[in-house]
């Protein structure tokens, strides 16, 4: 695997870690609210992890540019597919064990194609209890 895809793959694991940390604290810093329980830490350790997701992503995204361009032979599959046939090329490639495969398609995804928002809402909802 080359140096610049393992790398890709590092700052692809330390954005999801720091994206679960944040779902975690948020999590946590709802519900101390919602019973009135401090919840200081969980809402700076929310800020925290992410600015460390935010800085993760836009790293890899610049590597994942890069590498597209200066390696265009590796991507002739991807060339010319949708986003939809793109994700559906990484599915297959998980499941045939290619984890290589799966980095080079995502790095693709990631430099030629905008962030989806997919389903929901863009906020939190809180319930209403009796």
């Amino acid at each position: 695997m080359d140096a610049e895809v393992t790398k890709f793959q590092q700052l692809w694991a330390e954005k999801s870690t720091a994206k679960s940390r944040v779902v975690s604290n948020l999590q946590q810093a709802q519900w101390n609210d919602l019973n009135n329980v401090k919840a200081s830490a969980e809402w700076q350790a929310v800020e925290e992890e992410g600015a460390i997701e935010k800085a993760r992503e836009a790293e890899a995204k610049a590597l994942a540019a890069a590498y597209v361009e200066s390696h265009g032979e590796r991507f002739a599959v991807q060339r010319n597919k949708s986003l939809d046939a793109c994700v559906h090329l990484v599915s297959a490639y998980r499941s045939q064990g290619l984890a290589e495969e799966v980095l080079i398609t995502e790095m693709w995804i990631l430099s030629q194609f905008d962030k989806q928002h997919i389903g929901g809402k863009g906020g939190p909802d809180h319930r209403v209890r009796n």
